[in-house]
């Protein structure tokens, strides 16, 4: 019987879901501090024909504002940035009036 050969990559909608969960941990923990509570949305869809884009959004306190993406916070931020080069995605964060949103875009195949 033949068996295929197993990856020690991740799939891609393994990926994104490590990814989801992880902006979602750091947005719970953040975002509303001492046991305070606030809304995370969590959206998913197409940005044009060929990119994907995860977006998790909250309405706490926000993040610092020397806060960088492209430097290496804590565990989670430097495990979604590695996570976010093996789909190949831009990752970013955008600062609003209330809270954060995290960006992912991915490209995809049509």
């Amino acid at each position: 019987m033949h068996r295929p050969k197993s990856s020690s990559t991740p799939t891609e909608p393994s990926i994104l879901a490590l990814v989801v969960t992880e902006l979602v941990t750091n947005a719970a923990r953040h975002a509303y501090p001492n046991g305070t509570r606030g809304p995370i949305r969590v959206r998913l869809g197409r940005v044009d024909g060929n990119v994907a884009r995860i977006s998790v959004r909250d309405e706490g306190l926000g993040v610092a504002p020397d806060f960088e993406v492209t430097k290496g916070h804590g565990f989670g931020m430097r495990l979604v940035k590695a996570l976010a080069q093996q789909t190949h995605g831009q990752f970013r964060i955008e600062r609003h009036a209330r809270g954060t949103e995290f960006i992912l875009d991915i490209p995809i195949n049509a």
